[in-house]
């Protein structure tokens, strides 16, 4: 689409030169994103909002929790991030992603209505376009997850009823701080006074920075509700889930991983919380059965190749990397020979990410690097191994890397790609494309 408001007239390839930033760091302030909600009218405050951040499980918990508040009836929309292949992926609207025509349509308004003479990033007018979408779509509820961190995020523009905070690991320390208390407080900063905190990290030596946002109320995974007794059955994963308003036992989890029993306790808590405080009821058993049975989220554990299976994975932390080097042993117990692919980022240091992997639970490991301008060279990757992997193999180019690991796979074994959204994305596309 294009529009004479922005610069060459098409409105992706103005984000396009907007994603490659710009030529010194903005500095961490939400005075931008103010006045471009202000301009275009405060859309954000049009609808309630649950505000989810954390470092790892956003994903999962805002598609569990807007599935659970869509089962009520409610018309829900979600602004996530990132995309696997196509920006509009990060709006839906009762699940469905934003067309192309009404995103490019939205982003070309927003350009033109933003302040003259300020500088605003890619994400900043995105999100303000997913702000100006859910409230045209006279959406229920949003539920809205943080790009990064917090108290500086883009997103950080809304009142939300309910904050979430999934758990904490090191991340962004570049712009944080070294440690989880300067993590934990960066996060915090998504919590407004009185609001309810739904709170999926148990460390209580990071009490003090929930404390600092003067919550109304605090669920905290573990005391007031939470996920015991998984169970692993030929017929599928089973977990018992507990909220303040009550226990439901059996409750079917269909994705793979025991973390996503936590994520769908959290989900749970923050969907009931907020029905309960809007709408006097919390959700029925046979929508959380049906939600958690069938609700996943693309490139976490996505099947997308058989003889040999092929799954990805968004793995990009060492804690990410360690859940599913957990996850692969239970999932692939069968499945040999087992083949690692891994790609990197270069603003990343891959060492503590392939030791979370257990590289020496796979046969081979072949080290790629993801279609992304600032990709870890290869043989960085490779050498960044610990001692303990074997058989490692280096391919620069994504594509032929992966049908390596395919035929070094066979018929018999597993090809688990993962270290880089953008090289998951590229593999998503590439092999649903294959059918």
């Amino acid at each position: 689409m294009t529009d004479p408001a922005v610069p060459d007239g098409d409105v992706w390839r103005y984000l396009d030169t907007l994603a490659l930033g710009p030529p010194t760091p903005r500095k961490r302030t939400l005075d931008r994103m103010h006045g471009l909600v202000e301009a275009l009218g405060q859309p954000q405050r049009t609808f309630p909002s649950i505000h989810i951040t954390g470092t790892n499980g956003k994903g999962s918990t805002v598609a569990y929790a807007a599935a659970l508040l869509a089962a009520t009836g409610l018309r829900v929309g979600t602004y996530t991030s990132p995309h696997l292949h196509n920006i509009t992926e990060r709006v839906r609207i009762d699940g469905r992603p934003i067309d192309d025509d009404r995103m490019a349509d939205a982003v070309a308004r927003v350009v033109k209505a933003a302040p003259a003479g300020v500088d605003h990033s890619w994400f900043e007018l995105v999100t303000a376009s997913a702000f100006v979408l859910l409230a045209e779509a006279d959406v229920d509820v949003g539920v809205i997850e943080v790009g990064a961190l917090g108290r500086f995020d883009a997103t950080n523009v809304i009142d939300a009823d309910i904050a979430v905070v999934t758990n904490i690991e090191i991340e962004h320390a570049e712009r944080a701080g070294p440690t989880r208390a300067h993590i934990a407080a960066e996060k915090s900063g998504i919590v407004r006074p009185g609001a309810t905190l739904v709170l999926g990290e148990p460390d209580p030596s990071l009490d003090e920075a929930w404390a600092a946002a003067r919550p109304g109320r605090v669920l905290r995974i573990g005391d007031e509700y939470g996920s015991r007794n998984r169970s692993r059955t030929p017929a599928g994963t089973y977990t018992d889930l507990w909220t303040p308003w009550g226990t439901r036992y059996g409750v079917p989890i269909g994705a793979a991983g025991a973390y996503q029993c936590s994520n769908a306790a959290t989900a749970l808590a923050a969907a009931e919380a907020y029905l309960v405080a809007r709408h006097g009821s919390p959700v029925v058993r046979s929508a959380i059965d049906s939600v958690f049975a069938t609700t996943r989220v693309g490139g976490r554990w996505d099947l997308v190749g058989q003889n040999p299976t092929v799954i990805v994975d968004g793995a990009h932390n060492p804690a990410g990397a360690a859940a599913l080097a957990s996850t692969v042993d239970e999932e692939l117990t069968d499945a040999r020979p087992r083949v690692l692919v891994v790609g990197v980022r270069g603003r990343r240091t891959p060492a503590a990410l392939l030791a979370a992997l257990r590289p020496e639970r796979f046969d081979h490991v072949v080290c790629t690097q993801p279609p992304s301008g600032d990709a870890c060279p290869a043989g960085d990757v490779a050498a960044a191994l610990p001692e303990t992997a074997s058989a490692v193999h280096i391919e620069p180019d994504w594509l032929r890397a992966v049908e390596r690991a395919r035929n070094l796979a066979g018929p018999t074994g597993a090809v688990l790609v993962t270290g880089s959204l953008y090289l998951v994305g590229a593999v998503h596309g590439e092999l649903a494309a294959e059918g």
